[in-house]
């Protein structure tokens, strides 16, 4: 399948579990994440409020705010093609952003290689860590620069893993990613 195709089905698979399912799969979710090395290590941890039916994170984002962890999350800078990262200090800094999408409202801002952890949403991914995003290239653009040297974790729910994921050059694989079910490390 094409990767347009793998978006469609992905997006349509996840927009079909009902909201009350969504929510306990995300307290799972929350359970593997608090549980990983790299969640209970990292200092930092770059976020994103999610949005629709994406894997929730505001569990998370409290979870790690309660824990004394500095939360970051990215903003759209649409002028200049990139995700910008705002520390947050609780979930009253977010508000509506770009095409409506839950985005942090605070001016500090950070460095992704400052980061010790990146947690990443997507649409569609390979127990390989291949993944399919929306379409923006905003991560694709940000994950070179910490590839190798900071944990790149995708959250999902199981309706959005295929056997295989057509990927290009410019594509970085996850780490490891999470689902209500399993922990899927990518890199061996």
């Amino acid at each position: 399948m094409l990767k347009k195709e793998i978006r469609a089905l992905a997006l349509s698979r996840r927009d079909a579990i009902p909201l009350e399912a969504r929510e306990l799969m995300d307290k799972k979710v929350l359970e593997l994440i608090a549980a990983m090395d790299e969640y209970i290590e990292a200092d930092r941890i770059l976020l994103y409020a999610s949005y629709r039916s994406e894997a929730g994170t505001m569990m998370i984002i409290e979870h790690a705010l309660s824990a004394g962890k500095e939360v970051v999350l990215p903003r759209v800078d649409e002028d200049k093609g990139c995700l910008t990262k705002h520390v947050i200090s609780s979930l009253s800094d977010i508000g509506e952003g770009f095409k409506g999408i839950p985005e942090p409202v605070t001016d500090v801002c950070v460095r992704v290689e400052d980061v010790d952890l990146i947690i990443v949403p997507g649409v569609a991914f390979s127990p390989q860590g291949a993944r399919i995003g929306y379409g923006g290239g905003y991560y694709d653009r940000l994950l070179p620069r910490v590839k190798g040297t900071r944990p790149i974790v995708a959250l999902a729910y199981e309706e959005q893993i295929f056997p295989e994921i057509p990927a290009e050059g410019h594509d970085i694989g996850m780490d490891t990613i999470v689902t209500p079910e399993r922990i899927i490390s990518c890199n061996g």
